[in-house]
This record gives structure tokens, C-alpha cells and sequence, in this order.
């Protein structure tokens, strides 16, 4: 949106973090056009976080980050890459799961370490949380250029994603006796062809089996 007038901050990992200008228009607007500076430093707070959030899940999934800015319309953080469907849906969800880290972080300070006193911190504190809640929901409505008209087609991609295929157990054939003194066992040969295969050991135990059989018989008819 703007090309020039851009002040750079710092730089996280190498990505120049840019401030423009015109920040106090959206931090004005977000405190009603009064006065009240401890809004004005929490909204433009929270839109650094929310894309540094982004900033986050662009550098987890390899991508090259050009920039983080940050203006009076809002903020921008810059990519180029090419994520997956899925990946994209969740750059979109990084400011918003910053916003609510920050929200947490809040929470815990102002209800177990230090509750804010001055006006200044109660308005600071009141823009990490009801003004935060109401920057998420606006972020997430599902339309474009709101990160919504990503992040919401999250479940459905994950959803339609394909289970990788089951690897299928290979289970040893069991020998099966078809008659006495065979074992028969079918084997896959390399060209695919089933050929059957008879296990000596347990052909020559049989016919042992069988002489010893009739040795008892022979024996017995001769006692009687």
C-alpha cells in the first residue's frame, strides 16, 4: 500500500521490521479519537505482534520473509514462496494465536503479579484484552485481504488430506497337510508365478512314522 515512508526498527532473523508514519491514524482511531496513550502504545503493539505471528509461521515452513510492516491501515508481512494449502492456512492463523498468547500473558501479569494502577497502564491493559479480542474477530472474517479468508479453510484442507496408505502386513503362508507324509507350502516365485513346494524334513519324518507303524503291525501279527 505505501512504498515510501517507512522506518525500519529491527530486524528478527534478518527481516526488517518497518514502522510507517502513519501509525497514529489507526491508533487514534482505535482509542475514539481521545486521549488516551496507553491504547494508542497497546493497539500499535498488538499489530506488531499479530505479524510477527505470521512472521513466525512463514520462517518455521522454510519460506523467505521480506519484510514486517507495520501502518495505519494495519500491518503486512511479507513472503515469497510457494507453502502448501495448509501452510498458508496456517500463516493466516499465526497473528490471531500470537494475539491470544498475548492476551494469556496479560491475564496472568494483571491477576498474579502485578495489577495495573495508573490510568495509563489500566488503558494498556484494556487493549491487550478487549481491544485484542476485537482485533482477532476482525482479522478472522472470512473474506478477503482478512487472514479469515485463510485461516477458516484450515479444517477443511486438513480434513481432506490423504491418510497415508496402511503398509500391509506380510503374513508367512502356513504349511497345510494335504495328505500323509506331504507338507505343501505355495511360494511367490520373481516373475510372480505360485509354484508349490514339499518340505522334505516332514516327508521323511512321515515315511518314518509309516515304517514304524508297520514294523508294530508285522510284529503283533506274528505274536498272535
Amino acid at each position: 500500500m505505501f512504498t515510501r515512508g517507512y522506518l525500519t526498527l529491527l530486524k528478527i532473523r534478518g527481516v526488517p521490521v518497518k514502522a510507517h508514519w502513519s501509525i497514529p491514524l489507526i491508533a487514534l482511531f482505535m482509542s475514539g479519537f481521545t486521549y488516551m496513550p496507553g491504547v494508542w502504545v497497546g493497539v500499535i503493539l498488538l499489530i506488531l505482534w499479530h505479524e510477527i505471528g505470521h512472521l513466525f509461521f512463514v520462517l518455521r515452513y522454510g519460506l523467505r520473509a521480506v519484510s514486517v510492516e507495520v501502518n495505519g491501515f494495519g500491518g503486512l508481512c511479507q513472503y515469497v514462496g510457494a507453502p502448501t494449502p495448509v501452510q498458508r492456512s496456517m500463516i493466516a492463523w499465526g497473528g490471531v494465536v500470537f494475539q491470544m498468547i498475548a492476551l494469556v500473558i496479560a491475564l496472568v501479569v494483571a491477576n498474579f503479579i502485578y495489577a495495573p494502577q495508573s490510568a495509563f497502564g489500566l488503558e494498556l491493559y484494556d487493549s491487550f484484552i478487549r481491544i485484542n479480542l476485537f482485533l482477532a474477530a476482525f482479522n478472522l472474517i472470512p473474506i478477503p485481504p482478512f487472514d479469515g479468508a485463510e485461516a477458516w479453510k484450515l479444517f477443511g484442507r486438513l480434513k481432506g488430506q490423504k491418510k497415508p496408505p496402511r503398509r500391509e502386513r506380510r503374513v508367512k503362508p502356513k504349511p497345510r497337510r494335504d495328505g500323509p507324509g506331504e507338507v505343501v507350502q505355495l511360494k511367490r516365485r520373481a516373475d510372480g508365478k505360485e509354484v508349490i513346494v514339499i518340505d522334505e524334513d516332514e516327508v521323511k519324518e512321515t515315511v518314518k512314522e509309516a515304517l514304524e507303524r508297520a514294523a508294530r503291525e508285522a510284529r503283533d501279527k506274528r505274536q498272535n
